[in-house]
C-alpha cells in the first residue's frame, strides 16, 4: 500500500532483510512498561498494547517490502490488540508458535468481546493476561468459566493480573478456576485486585509462584485455612503483597508456613494486629530485604508498639543492639526517610534504607524506569498532629546511630518532630529536604549555646521543592546565619537549592506522584552531586 510514504531510493530500504527485521524486534522490545512486584501503587497499563499494535500496522502501510518483513517477524506481533476481531486473528496468525501477551480493560471494548473470547480461545499460547473487568465482573466471570481446560495446547501461563473495578455487580467475588492448569503449574506472578480465590483449588497451580500480590480481597470470600495452605506450599515466593485482605486477627489459626525464598514483604491494613496474626505464622530463612507495613491507627499508638517490635524482628531487617532499642548487628543502616504528607487524607511514614557489607542491599535509589524501595517502611494513617508521638514511639524502639543519609519531608510536619530527629542523627552526612518550610530546618538545626550541636556530622543539605518564607519571622535563622554558627562550631555545612525538574530532568514529570508516596527517589542525583570522595 502506498509505497509513496517513502521513497525506494532512501537508505531504509536498502538495508538487507535480517537487518532491517532486527531493527524492528529491537525496537520492538524498548517499551517495557512494567510495574514494580512489590508495590500496589504501580499502574496496570492497558492502553500500551494498543499503542505498540498501532505503530506496528503503520509500519505494514509504509512500503510492500517492510510490509513483508514485518509480517513475517513473529515476535512483533506477540502484543495483540483486542478491539477488532478481525486484526486479534490477524495477529495471533502473524505471531506463529510464540507465546502471546494480552492487556485489555473491558470498559474499553466493545460488547460481546469477540476478541477476548478468541484469545481465551488460545489460553494456552498467552504467557502474560493483564485485565480490568471495567465494572464488568459478571462479564468477566462468564469469559472465564467459558474456557476449557485443554484449549490451546499445553499451558504456559507465567505473569497473570486481574483487576476488577465491580463492587457490586456479581453476588461472587472468587475468580473460576477454570483460567489455571493445575497439571501445568507455569503461572510466576499473580496480582488479583478485588478479586477473590479458592486456594484449594487453585493451590497446584501457585506452587511456583515467585510475586503474589493480594488487593482488596474481603476475607469471607476466602478461606484462610486453604489460603495457609497454599501458601506453605509456595517454595519458591520471592515477594509477598497483602493490601487490605487480612483476617481479623483473631480467626487466624496458629500455623507454619516456610517461606524459604521469601525477601520482600508488602502488608497495609486497617489493624496492625490483623497483619501480625498472619505474619506471626512465617518462617523465614533470611532476613528480608524489603518489608513494607503500613496500617491506619484508629487507636493509640503507644498500643501498637509491642506488635511492631515483634514484626520487625520477626522480618529480621533488624535487630535488637547492646542498649535495647532495634538496630542491626550483620548489616547497619544507612538510610532513613520520615515525614508526613496529606494526599491519603494523612499518613506518616518512618522508612530505613540497610545496607550489607557485601553490598546485597542498597539505599533507595530512583534508577530508569522503576523505584527501589527501602528495606524498612512503616506507615501510619494518622494526622498530623499525631506524627511527634508517632516519631517519639518509633525512636523508641529503633536506633539511628549510624544513619549517614536523611530525607525529611512534608511541608506541615511539626517543628518537634525535626527538632528530635536532627538531635537523634549524630552521623548523617547528607540531608535531603523535601518540600520543608526552610526555617523549620534553620530552627531545627541552628547551634544552642551550651548544647550538643544537632546533627554534627552533617556537611551537605540539599533542598528539593522547598517553601522559602517571603518574611522571615523574629528570631528565626536564615540559612546563611545558619552556615555561619555550624562553622564556628567547627561543622561546616553546605547549602544547595536544587530544582527536581533541572536534576532529575525527564523522571521529574511523575514528581508529585513520588513525592505523595513518601520515597527518596532522587538518591543517585545525590549521590551524583557529593562527588567521587563522598562513601555513603
Amino acid at each position: 500500500m502506498a509505497s509513496s510514504l517513502i521513497k525506494h531510493s532512501s537508505l531504509a530500504t536498502l538495508l538487507p532483510t535480517e537487518l532491517l527485521s532486527a531493527i524492528f524486534v529491537e525496537c520492538a522490545s524498548l517499551p517495557d512498561h512494567d510495574f514494580d512486584p512489590l508495590s500496589h501503587y504501580a499502574p496496570m497499563d492497558f492502553h500500551t498494547c494498543s499503542r505498540e499494535c498501532l505503530s506496528w500496522l503503520i509500519v505494514t502501510h509504509l512500503c510492500r517490502r517492510w510490509r513483508l518483513i514485518a509480517r513475517s517477524t513473529p515476535s512483533l506481533w506477540t502484543v495483540v490488540p483486542l478491539f477488532d476481531l478481525k486484526w486479534t486473528r490477524e495477529m495471533i496468525s502473524c505471531a506463529g508458535a510464540l507465546p502471546l501477551t494480552i492487556q485489555a480493560d473491558m470498559s474499553l471494548l466493545l460488547q460481546p468481546f469477540d476478541g477476548l473470547r478468541e484469545v481465551l480461545n488460545h489460553i494456552g499460547r498467552i504467557r502474560d493476561f493483564r485485565l480490568s473487568d471495567g465494572g464488568l465482573r459478571d462479564e468477566a466471570i462468564k469469559l472465564f468459566e467459558g474456557i476449557h481446560p485443554d484449549t490451546g495446547g499445553p499451558h504456559g501461563l507465567e505473569r497473570l493480573c486481574l483487576r476488577s473495578d465491580d463492587n457490586t455487580g456479581s453476588q461472587d467475588s472468587r475468580l473460576p478456576s477454570n483460567i489455571f492448569h493445575p497439571t501445568v503449574p507455569s503461572l510466576k506472578r499473580l496480582r488479583l485486585d478485588n478479586w477473590a480465590l479458592d486456594f484449594l483449588v487453585a493451590s497446584p497451580a501457585l506452587q511456583n509462584l515467585t510475586h503474589l500480590q493480594l488487593i482488596s480481597i474481603d476475607y469471607v470470600d476466602y478461606d484462610i485455612m486453604d489460603f495457609m495452605t497454599a501458601l506453605a506450599a509456595m517454595g519458591h515466593l520471592q515477594a509477598l503483597t497483602l493490601i487490605h485482605s487480612f483476617y481479623p486477627h483473631d480467626e487466624v489459626p496458629s500455623y507454619d508456613i516456610a517461606l524459604p525464598s521469601l525477601t520482600c514483604v508488602d502488608m497495609e491494613n486497617d489493624h496492625l494486629v490483623d497483619c501480625n496474626a498472619l505474619f506471626a505464622n512465617f518462617r523465614l530463612s533470611r532476613p528480608l530485604d524489603q518489608f513494607r507495613l503500613h496500617f491506619s491507627q484508629f487507636g493509640s499508638f503507644e498500643q501498637e508498639i509491642s506488635v511492631l517490635r515483634s514484626m520487625i524482628q520477626q522480618s529480621k531487617t533488624l535487630e535488637e543492639g547492646s542498649d535495647g532499642r532495634l538496630s542491626s548487628v550483620d548489616h547497619y543502616l544507612t538510610g532513613l526517610s520520615f515525614g508526613h504528607f496529606s494526599l491519603t487524607q494523612g499518613s506518616v511514614r518512618f522508612e530505613l534504607s540497610v545496607r550489607a557489607p557485601s553490598g546485597r542491599r542498597s539505599p533507595v535509589q530512583f534508577t530508569g524506569r522503576s523505584w527501589q524501595p527501602p528495606a524498612f517502611s512503616l506507615g501510619c494513617g494518622c494526622f498530623v498532629e499525631q506524627a511527634e508521638s508517632f516519631l517519639s514511639n518509633m525512636l523508641g524502639i529503633v536506633s539511628l546511630q549510624s544513619v549517614c543519609f536523611a530525607t525529611f519531608f512534608g511541608y506541615d510536619t511539626p517543628q518537634p518532630c525535626w527538632d528530635v530527629l536532627c538531635r537523634e542523627l549524630p552521623s548523617v552526612r547528607v540531608l535531603l529536604v523535601l518540600g520543608c518550610s526552610v526555617e523549620s530546618m534553620a530552627r531545627a538545626l541552628m547551634p544552642v549555646p551550651g548544647q550538643d550541636l544537632p546533627a554534627p556530622s552533617l556537611r551537605r543539605m540539599l533542598l528539593f521543592d522547598v517553601r522559602v518564607d517571603t518574611y522571615r519571622r523574629e528570631g528565626v535563622p536564615s540559612l546563611r546565619e545558619l552556615a555561619d554558627a555550624r562553622q564556628a562550631r567547627g561543622s561546616p555545612l553546605e547549602v544547595l537549592e536544587m530544582n527536581p525538574h533541572a536534576a532529575m530532568g525527564e523522571r521529574a514529570r511523575d514528581w508529585a506522584a513520588f513525592q505523595s508516596q513518601g520515597l527518596d527517589i532522587v538518591w543517585d542525583v545525590v549521590r551524583g552531586s557529593l562527588g567521587q570522595g563522598c562513601n555513603i
